[in-house]
């Protein structure tokens, strides 16, 4: 890998008859650099994994209301029994509550698939989030040692 900022630099410091460590000064600007890509890697994987959390919330949320949809309907059932409805529309009120019961279970298990992915989404945010402060910290050190190395 090429390091242009310490070749020039060499260049320069030769011209002056200073020492340089040029050895030290590539292999940081190499771990500069590739510290760099690593992080706008981490910064786009995180975009992802963010959005996919805010849609996994949107259809969270969908299904609580569609679950508060059918308990509403199970309570009307509820009423129209204590009030002795005809056979008829009890018959169909009973097929159509069956059916909402299976809906409402379907709903019951993507909700728990959806709280699934969640935790899942927010556990890879953090372990970005903790890349991106172990890189943030290895700059740090580097340009720490890039001025005691100039000094």
């Amino acid at each position: 890998m090429k390091t242009p900022e310490t070749d020039v630099a060499e260049y320069y410091i030769r011209q002056e008859g200073h020492y340089v460590r040029s050895d030290l000064a590539r292999r940081l600007e190499r771990e500069r650099d590739e510290a760099r890509e690593d992080l706008r890697e981490i910064k786009e994987y995180g975009t992802e994994e963010m959005n996919a959390a805010v849609d996994l919330r949107q259809k969270l949320a969908q299904a609580l209301i569609e679950r508060d949809e059918a308990r509403k309907a199970m309570r009307k059932w509820e009423t129209l029994c204590l009030w002795g409805g005809t056979p008829e529309h009890i018959h169909d009120f009973i097929q159509g509550q069956q059916r909402r019961i299976h809906e409402a279970q379907d709903i019951e298990k993507t909700c728990e698939q959806l709280e699934r992915e969640r935790d899942e989404a927010l556990f890879l945010l953090k372990a970005a989030q903790s890349a991106l402060d172990a890189i943030h910290l290895e700059v740090g050190d580097w340009i720490k040692i890039m001025k005691e190395n100039t000094d």
